[in-house]
């Protein structure tokens, strides 16, 4: 299933003989085992699902898409391997990024949480690398963090191996500049002017 349809193909199955004599079962590089929907139809169902219907609401709307192909147990299976998949984004070490500028940003999203649609504050940290391209570093739900706004994700981006940028450029969230000085007390740091 894609997001144009569904389509049938046939995956053949075949043993291959190793050097040594053995046989290994053949396995398709391209289509893995058990795939029923693409990348971008699983997108499609993820973004639906992210926009605030239920499990079951959800997949009343893809099925209109999909032509009935999508129950609540697809949905179901098809967040929690976004999730997983964005867990894992979240946790990648950052030690080899040449990031020399930070970019410490902020929106407002409605999304789907705790079975809830609801309005919620995103943190966005890009780099930009030597070369001079730009480079997501994390997004993080900041919620009702007032304290240390930027503390706990600037923390996490240094947990995680980023070296010490030559500027950080901020938004002006409140607090914001005072957990850089914290973090790099000598780090220069620029104002955002355009909104």
């Amino acid at each position: 299933m894609g997001t144009f349809g569904p389509v049938t193909v046939r995956v053949p199955r075949a043993r291959l003989e190793t050097s040594d004599s053995k046989t290994v079962e053949w396995k398709n590089a391209t289509i893995p085992a058990y795939q029923r929907r693409t990348k971008q139809a699983d997108a499609l169902i993820a973004g639906v699902y992210l926009a605030g219907p239920t499990r079951a609401g959800c997949a009343g709307r893809s099925r209109l898409c999909f032509g009935g192909a999508v129950g609540k147990d697809t949905v179901s299976r098809v967040w929690r391997k976004v999730k997983g998949d964005w867990d894992a984004w979240n946790a990648r070490s950052l030690k080899d990024e040449p990031i020399i500028r930070l970019i410490l940003d902020g929106t407002v999203v409605r999304v789907r949480l705790d079975k809830k649609a609801t309005s919620i504050s995103l943190s966005w940290r890009w780099g930009v690398r030597q070369d001079g391209q730009k480079v997501l570093l994390a997004v993080k739900n900041m919620g009702g963090e007032r304290r240390r706004p930027g503390g706990p994700l600037l923390d996490d981006l240094v947990n995680r191996g980023l070296k010490t940028p030559e500027l950080v450029i901020v938004d002006g969230a409140p607090g914001l500049e005072n957990a850089l000085a914290a973090l790099w007390s000598d780090m220069p740091v620029q104002r955002c002017t355009v909104p």
